[in-house]
């Protein structure tokens, strides 16, 4: 089956499946369950076996269950932990540590938020604020990614595309010079929630 023809049946572009196929986005449950049932595959073989894959995945799931007991006006997106700000640090075995209520069109665009852990990418974003992260979608230069690496790892950094290359880099000029390790991009933060009175978790 080509890309057009998948893209067809499952309802997005073909440039959006390319972006799969190729490790630049992951898809939302939904779309998977859309490409399982396109390809007559079950769900689980397009779930990889590695760790963080399965946390993200969980987090999808979870998605799901917590917006059916959303109130009127308002979403609920699982708290699935810590992402560093920093040095690569494994991903965290998946729960959802918490939950939070957001307004309906930042709640449909929002899949899960991450506590930050670290400073590299202050003044944007500190230590202990909640990063809201939205999957599925290309990073756009200058957006804020949490992105994995090849052994699994992850970290908060902002995504810079330039006509010769592509790399991650900390807003905080103290964090080192920019990466060229950019790995798999799990999410893009679409907001952050900051309590003045100190960390939130």
């Amino acid at each position: 089956m080509s890309q057009s023809e998948l893209a067809a049946k499952v309802g997005v572009s073909r440039s959006t499946i390319a972006s799969y196929e190729n490790e630049i986005s992951e898809p939302s449950i939904d779309v998977i369950k859309a490409i399982a049932r396109a390809t007559g595959k079950p769900v689980s073989y397009f779930i990889g076996d590695n760790e963080s894959d399965l946390i993200f995945a969980q987090a999808r799931q979870l998605i799901t269950m917590l917006r059916s007991a959303s109130i009127s006006g308002a979403t609920l997106i699982p708290i699935l932990g810590h992402v560093p700000a920093g040095d690569w640090q494994s991903a965290e075995i998946p729960e959802a540590v918490d939950h939070i209520s957001l307004d309906e069109t930042l709640g449909k665009r929002a899949h899960f938020g991450l506590f930050v852990d670290g400073m590299s990418m202050s003044p944007t974003i500190v230590d202990g604020d909640l990063v809201l992260v939205q999957q599925g979608r290309l990073p756009a230069n200058r957006d804020i990614v949490v992105v994995r690496n090849e052994h699994g790892e992850v970290t908060l950094k902002r995504y810079i595309k330039t006509r010769e290359k592509v790399f991650l880099k900390p807003d905080n000029p103290a964090y080192g010079e920019p990466s060229s390790e950019v790995g798999f991009i799990i999410g893009v933060v679409i907001g952050v929630v900051r309590y003045l009175g100190g960390r939130l978790k």
